[in-house]
């Protein structure tokens, strides 16, 4: 069975791998890489400075948005496992594959079961939706942006805020309770632990709201961060249409098909800049602008945890504290 999982997880990566080849080997086969090398060479090392400085503070406050949802948790045991979960979301195949180590982290010194892996599971509903509420505001603010893209943003962000309702529901609470008949006793008993701690930080407004706030912040952060480089590759967009293609580029990126996002970032930046006339000489230009930043926080959580690897086991505790599970 072993041998089957270990099998199984090669062919995935294998086949994400692929996925990134083919995807970007199209986009660069349609687009000379003169082309896009003209666009890169107008980077300025101030600009890539700034915008690694706006990057590291905007993953220091999603840190801090977690840390309002899990506020028994040290803070700067959250700020690490955040970057940690930068290096194995990039590393790993799926951008998921991050939060999953960091709920499992953190999961492991929690001080009650299932309070860790809910709250992270929460931190990144709350960031999707507000993904989705900014870009449902700002969308009718511009001429040039297409219809049916602001209808997509309206809708997300209604299912999800009806969804965030079912999930914060007594109702939904007993269903996860109950329905897990063929599971183990172990898995059971994450399950009812999960549930209390899910419906607990649903129905806890401060931190929610705060949490909320801080999402807001950080994708003001982000979008902020992607103009400031556009402004050296010499695109230009408004804000509202920045905050657009920022929001369509990172709901893409979720889509667990290839490795760190390659391929379908670029094919989410050159789609979404084409519906504005940008050439896509100047969107990959972009994207690799913006991988190279993601780059930039998987090496600072790598660092974290070689750090966390290699220092003192009575002091590293991987990174979460005391790694002892309670009982």
């Amino acid at each position: 069975m072993a041998t089957d999982a270990h099998g199984r997880k090669y062919v995935t990566v294998l086949f994400k791998l692929l996925v990134s080849g083919l995807l970007l080997g199209l986009l660069l086969r349609r687009t000379p890489l003169t082309e896009v090398w003209v666009h890169f060479q107008g980077l300025h090392l101030a600009t890539l400075l700034v915008c690694a400085g706006l990057a590291f503070a905007s993953w220091v406050l999603s840190a801090v948005r977690l840390w309002c949802l899990l506020p028994t948790m040290p803070l700067a045991t959250i700020v690490r496992n955040t970057f940690t979960s930068m290096f194995y979301a990039t590393v790993l195949p799926g951008q998921i594959a991050g939060d999953l180590v960091k709920a499992y982290r953190l999961g492991k010194s929690a001080q009650q079961r299932g309070h860790a892996e809910a709250a992270t599971f929460v931190d990144r509903g709350i960031a999707v939706f507000a993904l989705f509420f900014i870009s449902a505001l700002v969308a009718p603010t511009s001429e040039r942006m297409p219809p049916l893209l602001s209808r997509f943003f309206v809708a997300g962000t209604v299912l999800m805020a009806v969804g965030g309702l079912v999930l914060a529901s007594k109702t939904f609470r007993h269903l996860l309770e109950s329905r897990r008949p063929h599971a183990s006793g172990r898995v059971r008993t994450f399950l009812r632990h999960f549930a209390i701690a899910l419906h607990d930080c649903l129905r806890s407004p401060s931190r929610m709201l705060a949490a909320f706030l801080l999402a807001l912040a950080f994708h003001a952060l982000c979008v902020f961060t992607q103009i400031i480089l556009a402004d050296d590759l010499h695109v230009s967009l408004g804000w509202s249409e920045w905050v657009t293609i920022y929001s369509g580029v990172s709901l893409v990126t979720l889509v667990p098909l290839s490795i760190a996002g390659v391929g379908l970032r670029e094919g989410g930046f050159v789609g979404f800049l084409s519906l504005f006339g940008v050439a896509s000489s100047a969107a990959l230009s972009q994207s690799f602008a913006t991988f190279a930043l993601a780059l930039f926080g998987a090496a600072c959580g790598g660092l974290v945890e070689a750090y966390d690897t290699w220092r003192p086991a009575e002091t590293a505790g991987r990174g979460v504290g005391d790694t002892s599970t309670p009982s």
